[in-house]
């Protein structure tokens, strides 16, 4: 519960910081997320038999606010990348906390499966916006690779 309340504060900073126009902010929002999944990994994870829940909660705190931080963001460049970072940063902890979760094959595969719908629906809602096209192509990107994780 911890990790999600602070992964959405984490959220909340960066869509702040795209409000804002803050670069300084942004990157307090993006530290701020870092944090959350390095103690979600490196003490939740080992700590407790639900750990898993505390990296996908900082998954999809760091999806949520740099998906946020970058639609309030007008200037794309390097935003578009820092974006495509985060979100592949995202996908691998969703996916690893997924892992430690579930047992089955069955039931982690529905779990990736679930992780990708959110990429596509994500990347489907920004594909026809101008000027945020290189947003949409790491999202479907990642919802594929996802996929093909689930088969």
């Amino acid at each position: 519960m911890a990790s999600l309340l602070a992964a959405a504060v984490g959220a909340g900073i960066l869509a702040a910081a795209g409000r804002r126009e803050s670069d300084l902010l942004a990157v307090a929002g993006y530290y701020w997320l870092g944090v959350v999944l390095v103690e979600a990994f490196v003490f939740d994870v080992d700590s407790f038999s639900e750990g898993g829940w505390s990296a996908i909660a900082g998954a999809a705190g760091l999806l949520a606010g740099g998906y946020v931080h970058r639609l309030l963001s007008p200037a794309a460049g390097l935003r578009d990348v820092v974006f495509g970072v985060v979100a592949t940063i995202a996908a691998i902890a969703a996916a690893l906390g997924i892992a430690d979760l579930v047992d089955g094959r069955v039931s982690g595969g529905l779990g990736l499966t679930a992780v990708a719908l959110v990429y596509a629906a994500l990347a489907a809602g920004v594909f026809r916006r101008a000027g945020f096209r290189d947003v949409a192509t790491p999202l479907w990107a990642l919802a594929l690779v996802l996929v093909i994780g689930a088969e």
